[in-house]
């Protein structure tokens, strides 16, 4: 079986920037998901202002831990650091 991919977006942005990507990984079999994280795209957030780094980090492990295996996780941006 092929990797599922999780792909995260970039600050300010949504999962639609990943529409081509997902188009051209899914055509090679891969299992593709692109998430909104909190407070971006369709993602609700009640208050922006008080996220940090690590919510996103927990958005991303929630979809993760969604899958039946460990996913290849790819980011852009923002959606590429990670909380020291």
């Amino acid at each position: 079986m092929t990797a599922s991919i999780i792909l995260v977006h970039g600050a300010a942005n949504s999962c639609g920037v990943w529409r081509f990507w997902r188009e051209r990984l899914a055509a090679r079999g891969h299992p593709v998901l692109a998430l909104d994280l909190r407070g971006h795209g369709a993602a609700p957030c009640a208050d922006l202002g008080r996220v940090v780094m690590a919510d996103y980090v927990e958005d991303i492990g929630a979809a993760a831990r969604g899958l039946a295996e460990p996913p290849v996780v790819i980011g852009w941006s923002a959606g590429a650091d990670s909380p020291r």
